[in-house]
């Protein structure tokens, strides 16, 4: 083989050397860095699980506040409306009475036409 040729092949060959190297070094400075990204997941994971099973309980808890709230409103209202009701009712009556006497005073008594 030709000296050309030899020089040639050793430096390809040092150049595929070196390139193994610093793609080793590379590839494990990133798996240092999925290290770090895994580990900081897993760590926000443990934190997240029980803040979501306590949402999950405060949401439940709300729930049934409500559905108790509800129930009691419904109660107050069969409770307290139907003496409301009859209250406006009596007032209405009353009312209606009072503006018929002013009426009644204010006009006259309406008379009676000669025929």
């Amino acid at each position: 083989m030709s000296t050309g040729l030899q020089v040639v092949l050793y430096t390809a060959g040092a150049a595929i050397v070196a390139l193994a190297i610093v793609l080793m070094n590379v590839l494990l400075s990133l798996r240092k860095q999925l290290d770090r990204v895994v580990a900081a997941l897993e760590h926000a994971e443990a934190e997240i699980t029980p803040l979501a099973r306590e949402a999950r309980i405060v949401v439940y808890r709300l729930g049934n506040l409500t559905d108790q709230t509800q129930r009691i409103v419904e109660g107050a209202g069969s409770v307290v409306m139907p003496p409301v009701i009859a209250a406006r009712r009596a007032i209405d009556i009353v009312r209606a009475g009072v503006t018929a006497f002013v009426g009644t005073l204010v006009k006259g008594r309406p008379r009676p036409s000669k025929a």
